[in-house]
């Protein structure tokens, strides 16, 4: 007589090959789940590093179109130093120098701040003593340049200078110069300087109109605050943070993640003109680019519970149906 399937199970069953709850509903539903997790979880977990592959990719994309920003802003900054530069390079040639008509001179230079070309004109000698500056009415006593080392430089050099950020002498307060020699007898025998004051470049940044919440900074060749979007007075003639001035020093263009003086962790992008050797960096919260990796991440693992407690509801109820003893035919 040949052994009928149920006897042959239990036989298998008593050597050990199959489980004793094999037939039961709690081993079937068992079975059940444990093929949905096999089904489900590897293709979660590829579909988790796709969305972080995916959101790393969009990142370096958004980094890239900051740089682009951060790039067009400095050649603004360029743009405006040149017509400074131009415009002093122009008066140095004025007659009124050559001849020593001083007066004539000082209505000349005030023809041209009242076009906003920059905020002041100062002449000054080899030794640095300020003859006109026309913050002040001519003939008032004056002090000496307030940038002795530039002023150096240009009567040592013949050639234009362009300044960092420091503190007026007659103003006191921060700005920035553009120096040219003048020439009489092809020997410098004055220092011509125009001055800007620094809240023209704060309204180059204010006029891009970036979001609200990122941060843009104008350094100038040392890494020194010119202009900012938040908080001028507080931060402007300070230098920049140790990370970002570190990272400005070793490149031209880059990004990194850092902490701004206000405390916020942000992620920086800045780019340095070669010409000027400033440098405008824009500051993203960090907040800001990795909550959307976050919430992604967060959005998907919810769908994934959902899809998985939904299969196995379902591998429950087969594994349920699968169980139920079937009507023996004949």
């Amino acid at each position: 007589m040949l052994p009928t399937w149920p006897g042959l199970l239990k036989a298998y069953k008593g050597k050990g090959f199959l489980p004793v709850s094999t037939t039961g509903t709690a081993g079937i539903r068992s079975r059940l789940a444990l093929l949905v997790m096999a089904c489900v979880l590897p293709a979660a977990l590829m579909a988790l590093v796709l969305v972080s592959h995916l959101y790393g990719r969009e990142r370096e994309r958004f980094v890239v179109d900051s740089m682009a920003t951060a790039r067009a802003m400095v050649q603004a900054i360029d743009r405006e130093l040149a017509s400074v530069r131009m415009a002093a390079e122009v008066l140095s040639t004025s007659p009124y120098l050559q001849s020593g008509d001083m007066a004539g001179f000082y209505s000349q230079a005030k023809s041209v701040v009242l076009r906003q070309i920059g905020s002041n004109v100062v002449l000054s000698d080899a030794a640095g003593q300020q003859l006109v500056n026309t913050l002040t009415a001519l003939g008032e006593p004056l002090p000496h340049h307030g940038n002795s080392a530039q002023l150096e430089r240009v009567f040592a050099t013949g050639q234009p200078v362009l300044s960092d950020v420091y503190l007026g002498a007659v103003l006191q307060r921060p700005l920035m110069s553009i120096d040219v020699p003048v020439f009489r007898d092809r020997k410098v025998v004055y220092d011509l300087s125009i001055g800007v004051q620094v809240d023209r470049f704060a309204k180059l940044l204010n006029d891009q109109h970036l979001p609200p919440n990122w941060l843009a900074v104008v350094f100038d060749g040392k890494g020194t605050i010119a202009a900012r979007t938040r908080d001028t007075g507080r931060f402007v003639g300070k230098m920049a943070g140790p990370e970002l001035l570190k990272r400005m020093r070793e490149v031209a263009e880059g990004s990194l993640e850092m902490t701004s003086l206000e405390g916020t962790r942000m992620v920086a992008v800045f780019s340095r003109s070669a010409e000027s050797n400033w440098t405008v960096a824009l500051g993203i919260p960090a907040k800001e680019l990795n909550g959307e990796l976050g919430q992604s991440i967060w959005w998907f693992v919810i769908g994934a519970a959902i899809l998985t407690l939904a299969s196995l509801g379902i591998a429950w109820v087969i594994g349920g149906r699968l169980s139920r003893p079937k009507p023996e035919l004949g």
